[in-house]
């Protein structure tokens, strides 16, 4: 499928939101457009991730001073390192700098780079995944120490950020950034204590589905909403990494893992189908949501009100949250805590 692009000078975006916002209108009406015509959410990502690419190296680019592109690599994470973003995806990412002064001095570029790309519908991380964080930012040096530091020490916290940076993909410095996550891979594979904290702090309970097949709506201000994000796709993305980093798999996108999980017997081959049946209607649902909002001129969300659901997609997420509720389930059986 085809998708408008934003082609102009990036060093000037901030400074011309006209553009900006014909832009925005004009990826969302075909957003709307190509999905109610029978385009796959899938073939809307692949398409979109290439703008998105193209975009934050623009954007990056312009951001940055020549001095230094050489010394600081960008590390995308999340959806983004996944190739999985929609239109408003955050923009969770860090930086591995060459030596400690680059990590210092260029974090004032790095709130430009944030202010141009929040400007195109990527908004800043709201759990600040941000290498403004200073926890985000550092040289192979200091994230090995962080790393590590980690590791002797897994609350949840730091489990959580553990298994954040094996979603990561890194423009530049890749034999650097290797030597910080590999050994987490490792650590995380072995550790049996991690895969239970995953499985029953991260992802247990999570999945929006109630007794009797009830959705389990949420309260925002005075509306009941369905929280796609946290209650349907993230525990079924979040499962297949656990299992995927467990089994050995390293690939990134959630397909692919589903993919190799099937063909190591880890999942059956109907079981993978009907896991990526759920998290493409789950994509789905989100997107629509983003395009509409961004025609309607409202922020962005993750949810989307239950009374505004047809029939039939309500139908259907019900028998999609069954089966993100049954690989829940799963996970929790196979990471038991350690005794």
């Amino acid at each position: 499928m085809e998708m408008p692009g934003l082609d102009y000078d990036w060093t000037f975006v901030l400074h011309d939101a006209e553009a900006v916002r014909s832009w925005s209108v004009a990826i969302a009406e075909t957003t709307l457009s190509a999905l109610a015509a029978g385009t796959s959410v899938e073939a809307w990502m692949s398409t979109f991730a290439q703008i998105r690419c193209a975009q934050i190296v623009a954007a990056w680019q312009s951001a940055l001073p020549e001095p230094f592109r050489d010394k600081v690599a960008l590390v995308q994470l999340g959806s983004a390192a996944r190739r999985e973003d929609l239109l408003g995806s955050d923009l969770d990412h860090a930086v591995l700098a060459s030596d400690e002064d680059s990590a210092a001095a260029v974090v004032p570029h790095l709130y430009t780079f944030i202010r141009v790309m929040s400007s195109v519908l990527c908004p800043p991380c709201e759990g600040f995944v941000m290498a403004t964080n200073p926890r985000w930012i550092g040289t192979e040096a200091s994230w090995q120490t962080r790393v590590q530091q980690y590791l002797s020490y897994p609350d949840w916290d730091h489990a959580r950020y553990l298994f954040m940076l094996m979603d990561s993909r890194v423009y530049g410095r890749a034999r650097e950034w290797d030597e910080v996550v590999l050994p987490v891979r490792a650590a995380i594979r072995s550790s049996s204590f991690l895969g239970w904290e995953m499985a029953h702090l991260g992802i247990r309970g999570t999945v929006g589905l109630g007794p009797f097949r009830r959705m389990v709506l949420d309260q925002v201000g005075e509306r009941k909403v369905f929280s796609v994000k946290e209650r349907f796709v993230a525990p079924m993305i979040h499962a297949i990494r656990l299992l995927a980093i467990t089994t050995g798999v390293n690939r990134l996108s959630t397909r692919e893992r589903c993919a190799d999980l099937a063909a190591a017997g880890v999942l059956t081959e109907s079981e993978a189908t009907e896991v990526m049946a759920a998290v493409s209607f789950g994509w789905s649902l989100r997107l629509r949501s983003h395009a509409k909002a961004v025609l309607e001129g409202n922020p962005m969300r993750d949810w989307v009100e239950g009374g505004r659901l047809t029939q039939e997609d309500q139908a259907e997420l019900r028998e999609h949250l069954r089966v993100a509720k049954e690989l829940e389930h799963m996970v929790c059986r196979r990471f038991p805590k350690p005794r």
